[in-house]
């Protein structure tokens, strides 16, 4: 069973995915905590970029293969993680991390096989994008030693 803060975090993300600023606004703040706060979130910096990486995408369209409860699940522990008042209020150095890594570490665990779905589209996204940068490259590399004879 779920408990009512769990729900409350669940509501408030269903209705962020429902509202795109408010969506890219949470993903800006959090960002933006993120990069704040990197020394003391080192061990979920990668995970919480991910996140946000990921939801950027979604947003773009880019890449809409996300189950709606992972979806939730991603927004709500943002939302979470943005939150300074949450369990353990962030203003406690470095103890006020704890409840938000845990929680960054039980929603990346739950929705794994989402991720891990999507780093494989990501890495098949740079390879197709690997060969028509490399052209770009090697055309500008080509003009310039035309411009030097």
């Amino acid at each position: 069973m779920r408990k009512p803060r769990q729900e409350s975090y669940t509501r408030e993300a269903k209705r962020v995915l429902k509202n795109r600023r408010r969506l890219l606004n949470l993903l800006v703040i959090a960002g933006q905590k993120l990069l704040r706060d990197r020394e003391a979130l080192r061990e979920v910096f990668e995970d919480i970029r991910l996140l946000i990486r990921m939801l950027r995408k979604w947003l773009r369209k880019e890449y809409r293969r996300i189950p709606w409860r992972t979806l939730v699940a991603m927004v709500a522990a943002l939302l979470y993680f943005v939150n300074p008042f949450d369990l353990i209020p962030d203003t406690l150095l470095m103890m006020g991390y704890i409840d938000d890594i845990a929680v960054m570490n039980y929603v990346t665990r739950a929705i794994r096989k989402d991720i891990e779905r999507f780093k494989a589209w990501e890495a098949a996204q740079l390879e197709e994008k690997a060969p028509s940068e490399n052209r770009k490259h090697l055309a500008k590399r080509n003009l310039l030693s035309k411009k030097k004879r």
